[in-house]
């Protein structure tokens, strides 16, 4: 599946050949957090504080943990999305 990601770069990092690109997306209003993404890419996206415009495929996973409710002491499973955002290659990228 793929889309359209535009918004703020806030960090990068390069790890074991990859880099992982932090964007902050516009806030809905001055007193809303704004959503953020960690992207993965071949080649870094930009500089921090640069604007990007990004098409990227994402896939994830479901993951779940069993835990005790401590009010009842009954057992129960809290369930995690984890989600992973992959840019596409761009401008004769590859």
């Amino acid at each position: 599946m793929q889309a359209l990601l535009k918004g703020k770069i806030v960090e990068s990092n390069f790890i074991n050949n990859k880099t992982y690109t932090t964007i902050a997306e516009p806030s809905a209003d001055e007193y809303s957090q704004p959503n953020s993404f960690k992207v993965q890419s071949e080649h870094p996206l930009g500089n921090n504080n640069d604007i990007v415009n990004l098409k990227v495929t994402f896939g994830g996973y479901i993951k779940k943990k069993d835990y005790k409710d401590k009010q009842t002491g009954q057992a129960k499973v809290f369930t995690e999305q984890i989600l992973f955002l992959s840019a596409l290659p761009h401008n004769g990228q590859k």
